[in-house]
């Protein structure tokens, strides 16, 4: 496609849209190309670093270009980003092949690897730091992490910078700084890596290290969304359904919703479920908002499975089906045990407190289904409480029923005993069927 942008095949030519997809070709290939590019646009400079990187890889055609500049082509190793060892090592790191590879292939890795940090390899630096993070060829070691990864920020390499920010947001191995934090993961954003433009958006949206910006966070999640990121197209689905920062458009959530799903985004795909019952920026489609739920249930965790459990039970978008909601319910309850956000496991305690209690789907068992709601209670499920509270109100009444009923037993036979208050036990018996009525519809 950068060839076709900068011969003019079939597109208008383009040199800086055919710069654009070369880089992110991440092809040896694509480095000439480059250089080409740039010697038409009449930037030397940057043609003559291109031509160099190519001319390290073996671009015999790159060394004769820097030849007729006047440009030596024998470049020290440390001067690049990249190395065709650097290179390898990426694929191996890539692969994760070190989780399988021998001791002795990880010792000599991390010799290798510090042996380019030690020359001044930005990228090697960012893979020694990695190594002692998780311990690959060598003891972990934060500390050491953390200074590694710091001398590879300092030079500029991206992804470092994005990995220092996160620590420095966090104050993980640094001392908390939410300025530096933002200035470096701006810094990765501005050299490219538009792989960190949704975290960008954060810093934006919440006033870290910077004025709180809307425009901006919708800016960056937008340009993010756009390439590929799903957690930025599920989070402008999310602030286009609710108008939080954005205009509420129905038509671009169901949009961003549906590119989220589609890389298997279990919220996502709810979310576009919901889309699909309710007709939020599509025409309601029962049939596809089941599809969309259940494929959540499937990829998703405890608020998905209780959700899909939901339906089931109120019958609305499918036959109604109680046992494979407590199924459903059970799954979520599971789930949910393990679950830092606990709502999906509040969720499925009160639908199985419910389904205990009332006998929907398994046999009724009022004592379980009364200890259901109040583990959901415990996370702060409002239907839970109003439940317990309703539950607590009729046993108090039971409890005067009872009461009640053994006054009125002992007027009853007291009466019996004095001549002439036949009219007081009469009572008394009305009264123990009033109360016998009244505990009834309490017990319903």
């Amino acid at each position: 496609l950068g060839c076709c942008y900068r011969n003019g095949i079939g597109v208008a030519k383009d040199l800086n849209k055919a710069i654009e997809l070369y880089k992110k070709s991440e092809n040896l290939l694509a480095l000439q190309a480059i250089a080409e590019c740039y010697m038409e646009l009449g930037n030397v400079e940057q043609a003559v670093y291109y031509y160099k990187k190519s001319s390290f890889f073996g671009e015999e055609t790159s060394r004769g270009k820097l030849k007729e500049l006047n440009v030596d082509p024998d470049v020290p190793l440390y001067e690049f980003d990249t190395t065709p060892e650097i290179l390898q090592l990426w694929d191996f790191f890539k692969n994760k092949e070190y989780e399988i590879a021998p001791d002795d292939v990880l010792v000599e890795l991390i010799q290798k690897v510090e042996m380019f940090a030690r020359q001044g390899n930005i990228e090697a630096e960012y893979m020694l730091a990695y190594c002692y993070f998780k311990g690959i060829g060598t003891e972990q070691n934060d500390a050491k992490a953390i200074v590694w990864m710091n001398k590879s920020a300092e030079s500029g390499f991206p992804v470092a910078q994005a990995v220092m920010a996160e620590a420095y947001l966090e104050g993980r191995n640094v001392s908390k700084d939410e300025k530096k934090a933002f200035i470096l993961m701006k810094s990765a954003v501005d050299k490219g890596k538009i792989t960190f433009m949704y975290d960008l958006g954060t810093f934006y949206e919440y006033g870290l290290g910077t004025p709180r910006d809307m425009q901006k966070a919708i800016s960056c999640y937008t340009v993010a969304a756009n390439n590929d990121d799903v957690e930025a197209q599920a989070t402008l689905g999310r602030k286009y359904s609710s108008g939080d920062g954005v205009k509420k458009d129905e038509n671009l959530a169901f949009k961003y919703f549906k590119l989220a799903a589609e890389q298997d985004d279990a919220n996502a795909m709810f979310n576009l479920g919901f889309c699909y019952e309710y007709g939020k920026g599509v025409v309601q489609d029962y049939q596809q908002a089941l599809y969309y739920y259940e494929k959540s249930a499937d990829n998703g965790g405890s608020f998905e499975n209780s959700v899909l459990a939901d339906r089931y039970i109120q019958g609305k978008i499918v036959q109604r089906n109680n046992a494979y909601a407590v199924q459903l319910y059970r799954k979520a309850f599971e789930l949910g045990q393990n679950e830092e956000n606990k709502h999906g496991f509040s969720m499925a305690c009160y639908g199985l407190g419910i389904c205990y209690y009332f006998g929907f789907g398994v046999v009724a068992d009022q004592v379980q289904g009364i200890e259901y709601m109040k583990q959901a209670a415990e996370f702060g499920d409002e239907y839970a409480l109003e439940f317990l509270n309703a539950s607590n109100k009729q046993q108090a009444c039971l409890e005067k029923y009872e009461q009640a009923n053994s006054l009125f037993d002992t007027i009853v036979d007291a009466a019996g005993m004095i001549p002439g208050v036949s009219e007081i036990s009469s009572a008394a018996k009305i009264g123990k069927k009033i109360g016998e009525g009244l505990a009834k519809l309490f017990g319903n």
